[in-house]
């Protein structure tokens, strides 16, 4: 099994909403730092189990939504969690073999998301892709 990962980094403000109740409830910010690993039995024929190159979109993405953004404008409650989960959401519809996101909020603080069928199923990876192309 060939795993690799690619690494970005963005600055965005967030809050976290009801029913939260704490320091997070107002407006604050993070350097984040997002980690994709993509996992697969076999490399293409330059050897390469994905170009990194070939991450220039999920680079595209980051920069246009999320860097120096208000996550909430994109991301209802924005809590690390479904921060990683929505970028997964977005690799899965993009590369087969997504095996994780996780999501760096500091030094010390991070939360991953990973979904084995998607991961694995290139069935379920086929019906993602098809659910995002008609929103």
């Amino acid at each position: 099994m060939y795993r690799i990962s690619k690494s970005f980094t963005f600055a965005a403000a967030h809050k976290l909403v009801h029913p939260y109740i704490g320091k997070c409830s107002t407006v604050h910010g993070h350097t984040y730092t997002v980690d994709v690993v993509l996992v697969g039995d076999s490399l293409d024929s330059c050897g390469m189990l994905v170009d990194f190159n070939n991450f220039a979109p999920l680079k595209r993405y980051i920069d246009i939504m999320l860097d120096h953004s208000l996550l909430n404008d994109t991301i209802e409650q924005p809590t690390c969690e479904h921060i990683a989960k929505h970028l997964f959401e977005f690799c899965a519809a993009s590369w087969a073999g997504v095996e994780s996101v996780r999501v760096w909020e500091s030094a010390k603080a991070w939360a991953e998301y990973s979904d084995p069928v998607l991961t694995h199923d290139k069935t379920a990876r086929a019906r993602l892709q098809h659910s995002k192309r008609a929103q």
